[in-house]
């Protein structure tokens, strides 16, 4: 059934439409209460969506579709979140890297050019405080147990230190071609193996990876500059995946906070 808010003067409840007393329900927001803050709202902008929004469109109509989400007379998202390598919103399978190169020497990030950075420049043009947050799907197939970026997998320990120097280097590629990240988040969805771009960490890996890898890596290269996030998956284990991580002291202001997907039907089924 369709639900719909309704104030009170003791709060708000949840009441199906059809007892509303107008087809068209308003709101009323007590201004005087507040409870948590809100860095703000935003949408990923992936290598599929900037594709739909530009392949086969004017500039004119392209302009228009980033101003319907940025702009301030559009929905004036201030957050926005892209991927490092693939996922599963790209044109296919794709890393920064020559396969094999444990230099980093062959590192480029051109193919972001043709549609994911056109689209974040855009949206920066109305959004100039946009915080962008880095995720990768997966590394490249050749650091993983398994051998594809699909299908899950691990990442290699002994490229445990070669992946964190690729998180540094995407960080300053896209700084060296204006472009400031704010965060980055260790792995997307780490405990999912799926069809497509995805890599498994147990929680003693994120956290062997985070304090002894990304984390120093990040904090040398960036001195605080860059925003760190762990989990970034559902909510239902959260607690068991972050503990290890947040109850370590040393790591306390390494790690900004934990990102988490508010995913399945059970997510609002103790909402009252």
């Amino acid at each position: 059934m369709i639900k719909a808010i309704v104030s009170h003067a003791q709060g708000a409840r949840w009441a199906p439409l059809s007892v509303l007393p107008s087809p068209n329900p308003s709101m009323t927001v007590n201004v005087k209460t507040r409870f948590q803050t809100h860095l703000g709202f935003g949408g990923a902008i992936t290598e599929a969506a900037a594709y739909t929004a530009m392949e086969g469109r004017s500039e004119a109509d392209f302009k228009a579709v980033v101003a319907n989400y940025f702009g301030d007379d559009g929905l004036r998202y201030n957050l926005t979140r892209i991927h490092m390598n693939s996922s599963d919103f790209a044109l296919g399978n794709y890393t920064y890297v020559d396969y094999g190169d444990t230099t980093l020497q062959s590192f480029n990030i051109e193919r972001e050019e043709q549609y994911v950075l056109p689209f974040l420049r855009e949206a920066l043009n109305h959004q100039p405080a946009l915080k962008t947050l880095i995720s990768p799907w997966s590394p490249p197939a050749w650091m993983k147990t398994n051998h594809y970026m699909n299908h899950g997998g691990s990442l290699k320990e002994e490229f445990y230190p070669l992946w964190a120097a690729y998180f540094v280097k995407f960080i300053q590629s896209l700084q060296a071609k204006g472009i400031q990240p704010w965060g980055v988040s260790v792995q997307n969805e780490p405990a999912a193996k799926q069809t497509w771009d995805s890599c498994l960490y147990t929680p003693e890996q994120e956290y062997t990876f985070v304090k002894y890898h990304l984390g120093p890596a990040l904090k040398n290269a960036f001195k605080g500059g860059i925003q760190l996030l762990v989990w970034d998956h559902n909510r239902d284990i959260i607690m068991e995946r972050v503990a290890p991580i947040l109850q370590d002291p040393d790591l306390n202001g390494v790690v900004w906070g934990t990102a988490f997907h508010w995913y399945g039907e059970e997510a609002f089924g103790n909402v009252k």
